[in-house]
């Protein structure tokens, strides 16, 4: 009976616990819903809570202090003393609070804030970079599955190829030299399958992955919805928007603030600090001196520290000038960026209309090949479907690339709809 609570116990903790399968068919937006609870992203937040609680320990720094001390000792007393008693035992009670250190911690709390907003941008960006990483997995598999169908009909057509002419090789109307160049075009074509079947493996097994589901490889995938009939933008409001809210940017303006901020705790590191002291205290033995209740303020000022001060600030000089630095070389980057998805935007579209005119070529090509194929006439209906298969991954291809370029276009610009609920409040 213990035994079978046991197991009963594990059986109902396993299935509280245990996440649910992934659907199948698996569509775009469920990879990504699942891909939220990836461990790089966990990290990432992680990561935030450190910081927080980094800026928590610097606002606890002024905050009322009560302390306990108790002193257990033995004394041989003095002749001459009052109190003959060899019990010296006390106990103290120490309330103490600093009041004020001319700018010091504010100035550290200050950039504690600063650096704790900026980690709040960076993992909005982090979860926004993984997620555009599961999107284009997730279309590496559509398109190796589309690849494997262009690499299987070719395949097949290279094989019945190869097998009608070795019946006429039999027969003696075709060459051995003739026969082995069939032969040799139809073991690439199969070698190319081969790869192709490789690639759909090895792309599910890297979605599986990234979306944080190792054991669960997705078998079928629903193709996304792309409208890229819209309108074509223009890279000035872009770069626009993309100062104003570029997760990237916010987060490397904020590093540049709370730089700033630890420039000015380094300066004021030196500054006078100003603390109130209470003490309650209980003597075993009483002596002159022996008060049990004391108020006061402490004043504290360095007179010298060698070259530590001097050290700390050009330290803080040092981060600050590499912060301003790498937000400059982020804007250039991010500009750059800009231009070139908007480029691969307009690509896509481009190549998409021309593949739309082919489309309807090779549909009438195909039917023409059908017809003459049922009237029993030579036809090369082979070739028309695996030309008609090739448009239609050339197709998927520009889509793909067209979706996945404007996602990464709205990432920048910072309102991109699958993670505007984690975005950081600006106000802040």
């Amino acid at each position: 009976m213990r035994h079978f609570l046991v197991v009963l116990i594990l059986l109902v903790t396993g299935l509280v616990f245990a996440k649910e399968p992934i659907p199948q068919p698996l569509s775009l937006e469920q990879a990504l819903d699942i891909a939220r609870e990836h461990p790089a992203i966990q990290a990432s937040a992680a990561r935030l809570g450190q910081v927080k609680a980094d800026y928590e320990l610097i606002d606890a720094e002024d905050d009322l202090n009560l302390q306990l001390q108790a002193d257990l000792v033995y004394i041989e007393p003095s002749d001459i003393a009052y109190d003959q008693d060899e019990n010296d035992s006390k106990a103290f009670l120490k309330l103490s609070s600093r009041l004020y250190d001319f700018g010091y911690t504010d100035a550290r709390l200050i950039a504690a804030g600063k650096n704790q907003l900026s980690h709040q941008w960076q993992y909005f960006n982090d979860t926004q970079q993984h997620l555009l990483s599961v999107i284009q997995l997730f279309f590496d598999v559509l398109l190796a599955d589309q690849q494997y169908t262009v690499a299987d009909e070719e395949m097949t057509m290279a094989y019945l190829k190869y097998d009608k002419t070795r019946e006429r090789h039999d027969l003696g109307t075709i060459s051995d030299v003739d026969l082995l160049e069939l032969e040799k075009n139809y073991r690439l074509k199969f070698q190319a399958r081969r790869k192709a079947e490789y690639m759909q493996r090895l792309s599910r097994t890297k979605l599986a992955n990234a979306m944080g589901r190792p054991d669960e490889i997705p078998s079928e995938l629903l193709q996304p919805d792309v409208d890229w009939s819209k309108d074509s933008l223009e890279i000035n409001p872009v770069l626009d928007q993309i100062e104003l809210n570029s997760p990237q940017i916010q987060e490397l303006q904020l590093k540049v603030s709370a730089a700033e901020q630890q420039l000015e705790a380094a300066q004021a590191a030196d500054n006078p600090v100003v603390t109130a002291e209470m003490k309650l205290a209980e003597y075993a033995r009483q002596t002159g001196s022996a008060n049990p209740l004391s108020v006061g303020l402490s004043f504290q000022a360095p007179l010298y520290s060698g070259g530590k001060s001097r050290a700390l600030e050009s330290q803080a000089r040092s981060s600050l000038r590499e912060q301003e630095a790498n937000l400059q070389i982020k804007r250039m980057e991010i500009r750059q960026l800009a231009l070139e998805l908007l480029l691969e935007i307009e690509q896509a579209k481009t190549d998409l209309d021309a593949l739309g005119v082919n489309e309807d070529f090779i549909e009438l090509y195909l039917d023409r090949s059908r017809a003459l194929y049922e009237l029993e006439v030579s036809s090369d209906l082979g070739d028309a479907l695996a030309r008609s298969s090739d448009v239609a991954y050339q197709k998927l291809k520009a889509k793909l690339a067209y979706a996945l370029a404007e996602a990464k276009l709205a990432a920048l610009q910072g309102n991109w709809k699958v993670t505007a609920e984690s975005k950081p409040d600006k106000s802040n």
